[in-house]
């Protein structure tokens, strides 16, 4: 997972590119936490695979107000 962050003041883009599994969704929420003042997009649009484990213990941990971008919704449904 290649995390990379794009900051603009008040608000942070997390691009996030690779692979979404248990490891790696650990990464982006420790990411995020380090964040906590800002608003935080997160930035799927190059991610190539999503492992059903990485997005229940993403979307478990992850705060309410982080933004998703560049996802497909029909992709997480057969998770």
């Amino acid at each position: 997972m290649n995390i990379k962050v794009i900051n603009h003041g008040k608000r942070v883009i997390l691009r996030l590119k690779g692979y979404l599994d248990g490891s790696s969704a650990w990464e982006i929420i420790r990411k995020v936490n380090s964040y906590r003042d800002k608003e935080i997009t997160l930035d799927f649009s190059e991610i190539r695979d999503i492992h059903s484990f990485g997005w229940h213990t993403l979307k478990s941990r992850i705060r309410k107000r982080v933004i998703l971008q560049g996802i497909d919704f029909k992709i997480l449904r057969e998770l």
